[in-house]
């Protein structure tokens, strides 16, 4: 018996597209309610601060707390599809987070024309888009691990995921600044 034997159960294609139709509609819907929300101090706040941070790249301010939102949602969904069996259980959650973050990522760009743009391209939506596809994975995969590995599973997805950001952050977001 291998020690990591990870994959040995694949991804139904009925779960994919259920996933996937999720996200769009989600996306969409974002996109659709974004102008009732831009009136919320909060959020344009939040989108102000991002951009900030990521224009002078103050990693720690970003990362540290999308570590911890990371882990809580990956052990959240982790915890749902592996003692109820019932992983579909995490759609509603996935959809709200899609939501929110397709709507942040319209305020991003009203806050700021162009570099706002630049941001939400280069570094928002890719980073959101991996960690959601990171819950949706922990929720589909989390049967598949060995058991002796399988609670450490959820916590090295988040760190994935924020190890990602990180890279699309100090990588190649600094590479098209320099261009641009």
């Amino acid at each position: 018996m291998r020690t990591f034997d990870f994959f040995r159960c694949k991804i139904k294609k009925s779960s994919l597209i259920i996933y996937i139709s999720t996200i769009i509609s989600a996306i969409i819907l974002g996109i659709v309610l974004c102008k009732t929300t831009q009136i919320n101090p909060y959020m344009q706040n939040y989108a102000s601060e991002y951009l900030y941070f990521v224009y002078n790249f103050r990693n720690l301010s970003l990362i540290v707390p999308h570590i911890f939102y990371e882990l809580i949602y990956c052990y959240a969904f982790f915890f749902v599809a592996y003692f109820t069996r019932l992983k579909f259980i995490v759609l509603p959650v996935l959809f709200l987070r899609t939501l929110l973050c397709s709507m942040y990522a319209v305020l991003i760009v009203s806050a700021s024309a162009f570099g706002g743009v630049l941001v939400v391209v280069f570094v928002f939506i890719p980073s959101s888009l991996i960690a959601i596809f990171a819950n949706a994975l922990v929720a589909e995969l989390c049967r598949c691990v060995q058991r002796r590995y399988v609670f450490f599973f959820p916590a090295v997805v988040a760190l994935a995921a924020v190890l990602c950001e990180f890279l699309l952050l100090n990588v190649l977001f600094r590479v098209v600044i320099a261009i641009v």
